[in-house]
């Protein structure tokens, strides 16, 4: 057929195998590259997004106390709108105590640390 040789499907084959082999090989080699942690780096491209996290947190824009939880005086609106506050405040300082982490990773002697502390 077109002229081949009667072994081609198997040349075929050794052929892409070895592109698999060849490819499997870049991706060991990347994520070995890619599991190690290069300080200089990060705090390179998580500089900025720190110092913006940090100057909006200390001009007096973030609360520093939790809103107090709705009482049975309160409308169920207004519970809704201050619960909705609660867990905003929640998700705040979880970013916060997330990038103090990091900060602390980064440009002091903190370790690296899975999971939240």
């Amino acid at each position: 057929l077109f002229g081949l040789p009667s072994n081609i499907d198997r040349s075929v084959q050794r052929y892409n195998s070895a592109q698999v082999i060849v490819q499997l090989r870049t991706l060991a080699v990347s994520n070995t590259e890619a599991m190690k942690f290069d300080r200089e780096r990060w705090s390179a491209q998580l500089g900025p997004l720190l110092q913006l996290w940090q100057s909006l947190t200390t001009q007096g824009n973030r609360q520093q106390t939790a809103p107090s939880p709705p009482g049975p005086d309160k409308s169920p609106i207004d519970s809704f709108v201050l619960m909705q506050c609660i867990e905003a405040y929640n998700i705040m300082e979880l970013v916060n105590d997330s990038l103090g982490g990091i900060s602390k990773v980064l440009f002091q002697s903190g370790l690296l640390k899975i999971g939240r502390a």
